[in-house]
């Protein structure tokens, strides 16, 4: 009884953190959207671009990708393809191979991602590098990307656990 209880409270914690992140992710689209707008406003209207803009296009775009993946892999909201998937539904065993292996298959991936991104996060720390016009050091962006990954790769496996223990792979689709 004791194991359900911890399982459902991180089961709330992890959704509360994937609700935080998502509405984040909506006001730096909200933001992107603003910065695109204010821009073409001032570029071809009043002839006076701004200074570093697409810097901070591209950091809102990044932030609003990374903070959006791991609700959207919690959702399963990935692309799949129906024509794939119409193959498995036949036998209960293999659509459940096929749940199973897409789903490790997202928690490697979200890992991988993790791993190459720390990486680039390195890399950016130690040459120092920055935007191109404003000249923002890129390593934070890197290493927030990289902790937003770790936190859709623990949720993702939270969610699994739980799934698996609560013997939700038989025949559901995602």
């Amino acid at each position: 009884m004791k194991d359900d209880h911890l399982s459902s409270r991180s089961i709330r914690v992890v959704e509360f953190a994937m609700n935080v992140l998502f509405r984040i992710a909506g006001l730096c689209l909200l933001g992107l959207m603003a910065l695109v707008f204010i821009s073409v406003v001032f570029r071809y209207f009043l002839s006076q671009p701004i200074f570093a803009v697409e810097d901070f296009m591209a950091v809102l775009l990044g932030l609003t990708i990374f903070m959006a993946l791991p609700i959207i892999t919690l959702e399963r909201a990935h692309i799949k393809v129906d024509l794939l998937v119409g193959l498995f539904k036949s036998s209960r065993t293999l659509d459940r191979a096929r749940l199973i292996l897409i789903d490790l298959g997202t928690l490697a991936m979200l890992g991988f991602l993790a791993f190459q991104i720390y990486g680039q996060a390195v890399k950016h720390l130690r040459r120092g590098s920055a935007t191109q016009a404003a000249d923002i050091p890129l390593w934070p962006f890197s290493g927030a990307f990289t902790v937003l990954l770790v936190i859709g790769f623990v949720a993702f496996a939270v969610i699994l656990v739980a799934n698996w223990r609560a013997g939700k792979y038989g025949g559901e689709s995602s």
